[in-house]
């Protein structure tokens, strides 16, 4: 519900107390109505980008102050790890996420990440204000982001648990 978004960068807008600027990066079929919806309202610290591919992410990604991970609630997502969670630790960047399960724990242990509960706009405005009052301890913490997915979710170390695990199961 990218809704949640939208309302959060409105309540920061008339707040004033935040310079805060959102950039949607994507498509999507509601993209079109909400990007209307921000228009109508006057939400000018919400810009849209179109689909890219996923070399032209990182990039928008280094030039970002921090990101933001939000997904609807979903039984699915919260039995899963959305790519997203290890692509955006890799940046190195303060992490605003709205999602559960894993991805959520994972987060959770870092302590250069905030959460936000999913479908609470006022949660992402409370959030981006925390961030924004305390920003360098927060980018300061999230300098280990890259180094934690590196250690524990990189191909080499999921291919280890994997043949360790597989070994396990042959000696039982």
């Amino acid at each position: 519900k990218l809704e949640v978004v939208l309302d959060a960068a409105e309540d920061l807008l008339e707040e004033k107390s935040q310079d805060v600027e959102f950039l949607l990066v994507g498509g999507g079929v509601r993209k079109g109505s909400l990007k209307e919806n921000a228009r109508s309202r006057g939400v000018t610290n919400l810009r849209f980008a179109g689909p890219v591919d996923k070399a032209e992410v990182f990039p928008l990604m280094e030039e970002s102050d921090a990101l933001l991970i939000h997904l609807k609630e979903s039984k699915a997502f919260s039995k899963t790890i959305p790519s997203k969670v290890f692509d955006y630790l890799y940046a190195n960047k303060p992490i605003l996420y709205g999602i559960e399960g894993e991805g959520k724990e994972i987060l959770d242990s870092l302590p250069g990440n905030l959460y936000f509960q999913q479908e609470n706009s006022e949660s992402l405005a409370e959030a981006i204000n925390k961030l924004a009052n305390n920003y360098k301890e927060y980018a300061t913490k999230a300098e280990y982001n890259r180094d934690f997915v590196l250690e524990n979710y990189s191909r080499e170390k999921m291919t280890e648990k994997l043949i360790s695990l597989l070994e396990d199961l042959n000696s039982i």
